[in-house]
């Protein structure tokens, strides 16, 4: 079981995350791997967390908004339940979901 990042440039992004490309070859021998929706677990903080910036997208490089490679060693301590339950939602046909929370229930199922 692996979990990474998809490295996806947006959301049509044709090609996948460099991530995505990589390790479809795994997957395609058995190895079970998910992605997530966003670019990087970066996009997962609260804007309010980095300093100059008012929003981030699914898909901005936030270690190059931030000038800082190491913005999400630095901030995700601070990142509560409810910050990350907020992040983490998604629309699905209408329905408001939570990407990391169905991450973990999945994880939860292959390990049972």
């Amino acid at each position: 079981l692996a979990f990474m990042d998809s490295d996806k440039l947006s959301e049509t992004d044709p090609e996948g995350g460099q991530n995505q490309r990589s390790f479809n070859e795994m997957r395609d021998n058995g190895l079970t791997i998910l992605f997530t929706r966003k670019r990087e677990a970066e996009n997962y903080l609260c804007p309010s967390l980095v300093n100059g910036v008012d929003t981030i997208s699914d898909y901005d490089d936030v270690k190059a908004l931030a000038s800082d490679k190491k913005i999400l060693e630095k901030k995700w301590p601070q990142m509560t339940t409810e910050k990350i339950l907020e992040r983490d939602q998604y629309t699905d046909d209408g329905t408001v979901r939570n990407e990391l929370k169905e991450v973990l229930i999945q994880i939860l199922a292959i390990v049972d």
